[in-house]
């Protein structure tokens, strides 16, 4: 159990999505699009509640990438990406992320 913890630990992330609710062959698709061919190494989607994805890759250098680069933009929806720990809670998430959101501004005459 603790090896597969660890393995978890090394090898996925949690991608919180602001501003759509993409299935998890959507947000596969814009990662993958995002990151063009980097993101062949994805394994598994997990959709885990309230706009959070359990993300888990082949290789540990993609996590970090990630992790270091912290959120980005695709396709209007903001991707807050976060490190998965054993018990990962929701509502803390939720609650630290809460002050995030997506608007888009449009000026006509331009």
């Amino acid at each position: 159990m603790e090896a597969e913890i660890d393995r978890l630990r090394q090898l996925s992330l949690v991608v919180h999505v602001i501003g759509g609710r993409p299935s998890r062959g959507e947000l596969c698709h814009m990662m993958q699009a995002c990151f063009q061919d980097e993101l062949h190494r994805i394994v598994d989607i997990q959709f885990l509640g309230r706009g959070c994805y359990h993300v888990e890759f082949s290789v540990a250098d993609m996590v970090m990438k990630l992790l270091r680069l912290g959120s980005t933009r695709i396709n209007g929806n903001l991707l807050h990406f976060l490190q998965w720990e054993h018990g990962f809670d929701l509502n803390v998430v939720s609650e630290q992320l809460s002050h995030y959101f997506v608007f888009s501004v449009m000026f006509p005459a331009l």
